[in-house]
């Protein structure tokens, strides 16, 4: 029987990219013609790899085919949209809201964009001619299994440019919608873009529609950051059961550029896969990693982060705590490279666990790869249980069992929340959190 499910999924999805094939035969790139060939050799990089397996390094300790065969036993129809859907979002008005729906962004329920320094644009409709539009595909590593079935199979996404010189003073808040509304797996493709000496705050929040099918939602982000420029990055997954999510997101910093990525994680889907690429291609750059993952039920959450330092005088700092409860599982593997000429290369990474159940299950693989001789690093990682004498230490002052542990879970992830620097996401965080705790 498991056989033939592996025989019904491979034949899925051979079916899908041969579909896409012809279109792109019949009808040109739906997206820039220069894609073609990427595309092509997207689809063969698929085909010989096939949906990632426990044979795989990246991939031993998730078994993704599990979650992702379940978009086969989808009912026939879709759900439509309904405007129920986005006043529901509450959207904070401090923000330019784009709202993107099963990976296609919907203009008329998004902000208007009033302002020159900002330029938002589906990517089928922005110019070839545009400058910028040369990252699109230029980035993203095609060997990894479902980055190559994003290129091969997206059609549509969106450009996010912040214009040369200017600080952005209101946050880009994209809400990820899944509804299956035209098929059960959808490719976003993003393409964000801080032009040099810029400071922009962008905010993905990712939900799940009440009319919602089953979903598996397939995204990839390039992400460039220009000399001098910043940029803060806030992942929020809020969604619920019926949907998947596999994420890969590679990011570009150019000489004196500063990243920072907070990635939140709470109990809902039944799988999350983050891919996080770090590459530091200019001296004096910058990147801060911060991740906060709470896990209940069978939910499986797999962070696999890789700062690579490629030139000398960077500086990467990553931590990530997780709170894994009942039958959960947690996976994180965080990479740092630091390259022969990556000399005084300055990097920090950890990773903090709390294990709250006999049942479930952590695995954490921190690594370093160091090529060059003038450098301080350092890596870790420590598991553990609640501490029993700050446990006994609440308790004996009358605090009952239950407040106590929900109070050093709470103390557990204020270190994270607490160096988000953004005031509205941060009290947001502490609201979602609370809840889950």
């Amino acid at each position: 029987m498991l056989l033939e499910k592996t025989k019904l999924l491979d034949q899925y999805f051979d079916e899908v990219l041969k579909e896409q094939q012809q279109i792109d035969l019949l009808l040109g790139d739906p997206v820039h013609p220069n894609l073609y060939s990427l595309r092509d050799m997207a689809r063969q990089s698929f085909r010989s790899k096939g949906i990632p397996h426990s044979g795989m390094e990246d991939w031993k300790y998730t078994p993704v085919r599990a979650f992702v065969e379940k978009i086969l036993r989808v009912k026939d129809g879709y759900p439509k949209y309904s405007s129920s859907a986005a006043d529901a979002l509450q959207l904070e008005k401090s923000c330019y809201i784009m709202v993107i729906i099963d990976g296609k962004w919907w203009p008329h329920l998004s902000d208007p964009i009033l302002t020159d320094s900002l330029e938002i644009a589906s990517l089928d409709q922005v110019s070839s001619e545009t400058a910028k539009i040369a990252h699109l595909g230029a980035h993203a590593d095609i060997e990894h299994p479902f980055a190559a079935l994003n290129t091969a199979l997206f059609s549509d996404g969106i450009m996010i440019r912040v214009k040369t010189g200017v600080l952005l003073e209101k946050p880009i808040y994209l809400v990820h919608i899944s509804m299956g509304e035209i098929n059960p797996m959808f490719y976003p493709r993003m393409l964000f873009v801080a032009e040099k000496h810029t400071k922009v705050t962008l905010i993905e929040k990712f939900v799940v529609s009440d009319t919602s099918i089953y979903t598996v939602n397939n995204s990839v982000s390039e992400v460039v950051v220009e000399n001098g420029a910043e940029m803060e990055h806030y992942y929020i997954h809020t969604e619920n059961e019926l949907s998947v999510n596999l994420q890969y997101a590679r990011v570009i910093l150019d000489e004196g550029s500063k990243y920072s990525n907070y990635n939140f994680a709470l109990p809902g889907s039944p799988f999350i896969r983050h891919d996080l690429h770090v590459s530091m291609r200019g001296t004096g750059a910058e990147t801060t990693l911060y991740g906060m993952v709470l896990t209940s039920k069978k939910q499986l959450v797999d962070n696999h982060t890789c700062v690579d330092h490629s030139v000398p005088d960077c500086i990467s700092n990553e931590h990530y705590k997780c709170i894994v409860k009942d039958q959960s599982t947690l996976v994180f593997n965080g990479k740092v490279i630091v390259h022969p000429d990556a000399q005084r290369t300055n990097s920090f990474q950890k990773n903090s666990n709390l294990l709250l159940s006999d049942d479930a299950v952590i695995n954490t693989k921190p690594e370093l790869e160091i090529y060059a001789d003038d450098v301080k690093c350092s890596h870790g990682a420590t598991m553990g249980q609640f501490d029993s004498e700050a446990l006994f230490y609440l308790t004996s002052r009358g605090i009952r069992e239950n407040t106590a542990r929900q109070m050093l879970m709470e103390a557990f992830a204020a270190e994270i929340i607490e160096v988000v620097p953004d005031e509205m996401v941060k009290q947001y965080l502490k609201n979602i959190m609370a809840e889950h705790l």
